[in-house]
């Protein structure tokens, strides 16, 4: 994990351990004009391109709520077969 991926609170990727990254879109099209989803951030793998939901920055910032979704993990499936109760036969 790059020194930047650790300085921004990202965990690798949950699919193929690769490196996440923010990123923004700023395209435009043909004509200069922004694209629709302009300005709008998400993270993504650098290697599987495994990504977040695209957020648009209005009156707060998304790296925080990015970084929140993106390193969200399910339970392992032996801890949650655990905290269930079994069944009685």
């Amino acid at each position: 994990m790059s020194d930047d991926a650790k300085r921004e609170g990202l965990l690798p990727c949950p699919f193929c351990g690769g490196e996440a990254a923010y990123l923004r879109n700023e395209e435009c099209d043909d004509k200069g004009e922004p694209s629709e989803n302009y300005g709008g951030e998400w993270v993504e793998c650098s290697k599987c391109h495994a990504c977040t939901n695209i957020r648009f920055p209005l009156k707060e910032p998304v790296k925080p709520l990015l970084a929140e979704q993106w390193n969200r993990r399910a339970a392992p499936v032996s801890v949650r077969d655990a905290a269930q109760p079994s069944e009685k036969k």
